[in-house]
């Protein structure tokens, strides 16, 4: 077998490559205060809490990871999601890329989920003016590419230091649904940028349609590359019980009903990915039509923790 030569181009390449990686390539000692203070920072203790004060002691947001929300279309990703995202403003910064939704249709029901219930102008006119220094919207309701996707991620959180990041939704960002190969390269380059830059990216993505909507999903129905949820830190399923439904609106037409569906929760949140928190819970809640809110009980609204001078809801 004959030897073939190395060019000076692969030598140069090659040595340029090994430069990089010396760079990289760290000695323990540089790590000894980052180790410390992970080893001080337990998972369920750091991060931003949910508003629901059941999940408080199980489940965390914490900084520089990803998470996947996933849902049967119409069962409230958004709504939830947005209703999380209301309740952080107090305490940092939030960039949100609603794909589809209009910026004013995003943020009246994020108020009136704050609001627990339909504010007035004054209401909203004061909250706006509160955070308008901590909340930006990406304004895009069609189709976006994955580079510019990630260029708004890596500007919210580089210039705007934003702590939090909500792309909604995955089906949005330019890519064909059998593209799983694009799907992991963006969900990839997402993560990277939570990593080296510190935010709590939040992603929706629509689950497979199933032959009914009376079973939860899990996170091996999403819909697309299993890269999805494999590359995320965390994986969220809305679930909106239909049975409940169903059964209500036969007791208010006056049939027969069955009272035990009736009194399950009318909403649950299951934790189907917690890679760095361990539990995987599943909580139940009821939803407030008249607000939006989703609340851990039935008819009743989360105090509002947002009361303007001189402003009712």
């Amino acid at each position: 077998m004959s030897l073939r030569l190395i060019t000076d181009h692969e030598i140069d390449g090659e040595m340029q490559l090994m430069g990089e990686a010396a760079s990289i390539i760290t000695p323990l000692s540089e790590f000894q205060d980052a180790v410390i203070a992970h080893m001080d920072s337990q998972p369920n203790d750091s991060g931003d809490k949910l508003p629901w004060s059941k999940t408080h002691d199980s489940l965390r947001l914490r900084p520089a990871e990803i998470s996947i929300w996933t849902g049967i279309s119409g069962h409230g990703k958004t709504g939830f999601l947005n209703q999380i995202i209301g309740s952080l403003l107090a305490n940092c910064s939030v960039v949100v890329a609603s794909l589809e939704m209009r910026p004013e249709e995003t943020v009246l029901n994020m108020i009136k989920q704050v609001a627990g219930c339909y504010p007035s102008k004054k209401f909203v006119e004061s909250w706006i003016e509160a955070h308008k220094y901590n909340l930006w919207l990406y304004d895009q309701t069609n189709q976006v590419a994955p580079e510019r996707i990630l260029a708004m991620a890596r500007y919210s959180s580089r210039v705007l230091k934003a702590k939090h990041i909500v792309i909604d939704s995955l089906m949005k960002c330019g890519l064909n649904e059998d593209d799983y190969n694009a799907q992991k390269i963006l969900v990839d380059r997402l993560a990277w940028v939570a990593k080296e830059f510190g935010p709590h990216i939040h992603l929706v993505a629509h689950s497979r349609k199933s032959e009914n909507e009376y079973k939860i999903p899990g996170k091996f129905d999403v819909s697309g590359s299993a890269s999805i949820t494999n590359l995320a830190d965390n994986v969220f399923v809305v679930y909106r019980n239909k049975r409940r439904e169903e059964e209500l609106e036969k007791k208010k037409m006056g049939l027969c009903f069955n009272d035990g569906e009736i009194a399950k929760p009318a909403t649950r949140l299951k934790v189907c990915k917690n890679r760095h928190g361990g539990a995987e819970p599943m909580f139940g809640f009821y939803f407030h039509e008249a607000s939006g809110q989703f609340t851990s009980s039935d008819g009743k609204t989360l105090p509002c923790n947002f009361i303007p001078d001189g402003a009712t809801s």
